[in-house]
């Protein structure tokens, strides 16, 4: 039996972030595609008006996992949070559960092909202006560690090594308390940033199914 899975965009993305390893996935899993409602994202100022929204949307007791990127992974561990019961597994991609240090503020690492870098540019562009600001500014002073170390839930993070080629330095750069380290495992994408499922779709796609499997 094929599991079911819930993949969110992260904030001002669509569902075609995934584009590249959509096939993949596709052949494996059943997934729903989520994206945000551009009618009514300029009104939620918080990660929580986010899955609040899913919630009323969609019903969540049919997946078995979701997967989120960036702001999206913020929305999946809010949605653990309300529905306890409901979601089984959570996989977080470039999901920062506080502030990030300068080492990964970056959007790419030049490995991109650059149709697919300008794709995504011009889609962050367009789509940021559905959002609120009061939002952005929320995003920027996050710390969710500890809550995201309290989940019953199974819990994992994908992150880029901005081609540093050490996830040593990764980690060391995360600077998770322990009882967070000890809580979720962390898996690092080689020669990408913060869009490892468009820099570096192959090695992003068959991380995703060995953490799902």
């Amino acid at each position: 039996m094929r599991r079911i899975g819930l993949l969110l965009p992260g904030y001002a993305c669509t569902s075609q972030i995934w584009r590249l390893v959509r096939p993949e996935l596709d052949a494996d899993y059943d997934i729903t595609w989520v994206d945000w409602p551009r009618e009514l994202t300029p009104g939620f100022h918080t990660v929580e008006a986010f899955a609040s929204w899913l919630r009323r949307t969609i019903r969540l007791i049919d997946f078995d996992f979701v997967v989120g990127h960036s702001m999206g992974g913020l929305v999946a561990l809010e949605l653990a949070k309300m529905d306890r019961g409901f979601i089984r597994q959570i996989v977080l991609i470039e999901t920062f559960l506080r502030s990030p240090a300068p080492f990964f503020q970056n959007i790419f690492n030049g490995n991109a092909p650059q149709q697919e870098e300008r794709f995504i540019r011009d889609m962050l562009e367009r789509e940021k202006l559905n959002y609120s600001p009061r939002l952005q500014e929320a995003l920027q002073q996050v710390d969710v560690s500890q809550a995201a170390a309290s989940l019953e839930q199974k819990v994992d993070a994908i992150y880029s090594d901005r081609g540093c080629g050490d996830p040593g330095r990764v980690m060391q750069e995360l600077a998770w308390p322990s009882e967070l380290r000890q809580r979720v495992e962390i898996s690092v994408v080689p020669n990408a940033s913060h869009f490892p499922m468009i820099e570096n779709a192959r090695i992003t796609a068959q991380t995703l199914r060995d953490i799902l499997k």
